[in-house]
């Protein structure tokens, strides 16, 4: 008898995890079997050893663990389109694999979907992050004011985790990025599809192992920054190439 498809499928970017590995697959595990998901965890270039890791909870936990390698690091978002292409799920779902974002919250993302009965052809849910410290915040505030002025529409806490939505959704991606200005194509595609956008509190917690991947030192920092800005100006620069769109924008740039 074939086995069901999962309802939903939940892909998490890894790179150099190794040591969060195990106990983020025990944290997912409780919510089987009652709930029909599977975790889709992507090894994105890793160098630590957490290719024998997912080896070893992919035949452990193969009633929902499946395993996607990409040789080679070329981006966080490179790492989930891998994944995604790789659901077999009607709704999907990203996160962080650090543990700083609960591996809980995705299931709190699907019991809300399920509580509102969300239209998920028409509507994106994501992860709203609180009790931040107040120079993280005003960075996320900051690079959403730009993100706003360039492309034309607000967007709340653009990098706060999970992100749930459904397949046709990502079906309409045209040309994501693959590095961290990801989060900000995909909630740009949903307010230009015309989509809600739905908000849920969760918190930003302390990593327990590894580091950043973004900001272990002040010039990653820095870096990590001048390529998202960039990255966010060329996706304003395809989109508003049409001149029919881009007019269309003009009476209410920086509003919506």
């Amino acid at each position: 008898m074939p086995t069901p498809l999962p309802e939903l499928s939940i892909v998490l970017p890894c790179y150099n995890e190794a040591a969060n590995l195990p106990l983020l697959a025990e944290r997912f595990a409780v919510f089987r079997p009652r709930e029909r998901f599977e975790l889709i965890l992507v090894d994105n270039g890793s160098r630590d050893g957490s290719a024998a890791v997912l080896e070893r909870l992919a035949r452990e936990r193969s009633d929902f663990i499946r395993v996607v390698t990409v040789p080679e690091n070329v981006g966080y978002g490179h790492g989930i389109l891998a994944g995604l292409a790789a659901a077999r799920a009607p709704l999907l779902a990203y996160s962080h694999a650090d543990v700083q974002t609960p591996p809980e919250d995705v299931l709190r993302g699907l019991q809300m979907i399920r509580e509102r009965r969300l239209d998920m052809g028409r509507t994106l849910v994501k992860g709203l992050r609180t009790r931040r410290r107040k120079a993280e915040r005003l960075l996320t505030a900051g690079l959403a004011a730009v993100a706003r002025w360039l492309l034309g529409y607000r967007m709340e806490d653009i990098n706060g985790q999970p992100k749930l939505f459904g397949r046709a959704f990502f079906e309409t991606w045209e040309d994501p990025p693959t590095d961290f200005s990801f989060d900000v194509y995909v909630l740009f595609a949903a307010r230009t599809a015309g989509m809600a956008v739905e908000t849920f509190p969760v918190e930003f917690g302390t990593r327990l192992h590894g580091e950043s991947k973004w900001a272990a030192h002040a010039l990653a920092k820095y870096r990590t920054i001048l390529r998202y800005l960039a990255s966010i100006l060329s996706i304003s620069c395809r989109y508003y190439s049409s001149p029919a769109r881009l007019w269309r924008r003009l009476p209410r740039w920086g509003g919506a």
